[in-house]
């Protein structure tokens, strides 16, 4: 399939106008088959662009975060809840355990 691919771009390389998508599929020819190549992964990003959804309207509905260390805080902390739920994990709990493990001393 890749040679198949490589056969487009040289054919339609010839032609300045199409300069830019010929070298953005060839900039990413190894990647255009992954969904085919590793079985569960999606062929569209749907599923990442609505994992992130919720996080982006918080985000806008507060306005801006005043610092950046306070958006970069929030963003790390809406990802690791995330990937709990996504993994059935007890969100209170998983918390709780990251912050025992990193601000405890003992």
């Amino acid at each position: 399939m890749t040679k198949k691919l490589e056969n487009l771009i040289t054919y339609y390389a010839r032609y300045d106008d199409l300069m830019p998508v010929v070298k953005y599929i060839k900039f990413n020819l190894e990647n255009w088959f992954t969904c085919i190549k590793i079985e569960g992964i999606e062929p569209i990003n749907n599923f990442t662009e609505q994992t992130i959804r919720e996080t982006v309207m918080v985000r806008k509905i507060i306005g801006t975060f005043r610092s950046k260390s306070g958006k970069e805080n929030y963003e790390i902390i809406a990802s690791l809840m995330a990937t709990w739920q996504l993994n059935d994990l007890d969100l209170k709990a998983q918390l709780k355990q990251m912050l025992i493990k990193n601000l405890c001393f003992c």
